[in-house]
């Protein structure tokens, strides 16, 4: 109870517009807890942390009429956390979730989120050092841009969790 006021406290006073300011993502990595709690133990709590939950992924004003995403993709998350929990997630699900691809970016995708920032840096780097990608159009930067970090990111990640 104690991270709502904490969460509606960062989300109206701090602006956080660099990602790598993470104490003032606080009540997304709190929500992340509450998250794990409510999908691994259940228990008559539930309904209150789903709700103070929630609550603290839709403090942000600034998301306009996004606002339902987080909440909305919070709520699925537990929502299949739960069929997993209690073993009664449908086949299908099942089948789609165990396939390579889907392990692969589960497994590499903290490794990715670590590399990826720089990454990014390095190839800016690039492109203003580099004449030669001054002749492409922002559309083939992005492009160029993608497909480095992407690549560098991911094989990145790949060895991290091996």
């Amino acid at each position: 109870m104690f991270s709502i006021p904490i969460g509606f406290y960062i989300a109206r006073h701090m602006q956080y517009y660099e990602p790598s300011l993470l104490l003032f993502k606080l009540q997304y990595f709190i929500a992340g807890i509450l998250v794990f709690k409510i999908v691994s133990t259940g228990g008559r709590n539930q309904i209150l942390m789903i709700a103070c939950v929630t609550l603290l992924v839709s403090l942000e004003s600034k998301y306009g009429r996004e606002l339902l995403v987080l909440p909305s993709i919070l709520l699925a998350m537990i929502f299949f956390g739960c069929l997993e929990r209690d073993h009664i997630m449908p086949k299908i699900l099942v089948k789609f979730i165990n396939n390579t691809l889907i392990k692969f970016a589960s497994n590499t995708s903290f490794g990715v989120y670590l590399f990826h920032g720089f990454y990014i840096s390095v190839c800016g780097y690039i492109f203003t050092k580099n004449s030669y990608f001054v002749s492409f159009t922002p559309f083939e930067r992005v492009g160029v841009m993608f497909v480095f970090v992407t690549t560098l990111a991911y094989i990145s990640g790949y060895c991290v969790h091996r």
